[in-house]
């Protein structure tokens, strides 16, 4: 399978987490609620309200739902390459 054709691994998912948005707190660095919530269907194709996992932080969140949608969509284009992850949702 072609590398633009498969999901984010683990590894990149916590290397955009990590290196590329940041983490501050426990929280992803300037992420709003707002932007956090927009970011799933604009980048992921995924319907998914973060605020109704309560009891996380945003970082706890965003790695959750990637990668639950990694193993959920098995092979699928689960999300976009970190390389088309624009300034807008920092």
């Amino acid at each position: 399978m072609a590398a633009a054709q498969r999901g984010l691994t683990r590894p990149e998912i916590y290397s955009i987490v990590n290196d590329y948005i940041g983490v501050e707190g426990g929280y992803l660095c300037d992420f709003t609620y707002a932007s956090h919530a927009e970011f799933y269907p604009y980048y992921c194709d995924l319907n998914i309200n973060p605020l109704e996992l309560e009891g996380m932080t945003t970082r706890a969140r965003f790695l959750f739902i990637l990668e639950r949608a990694i193993s959920s969509r098995s092979g699928k284009n689960s999300a976009r390459r970190p390389s088309e992850v624009s300034a807008r949702s920092r």
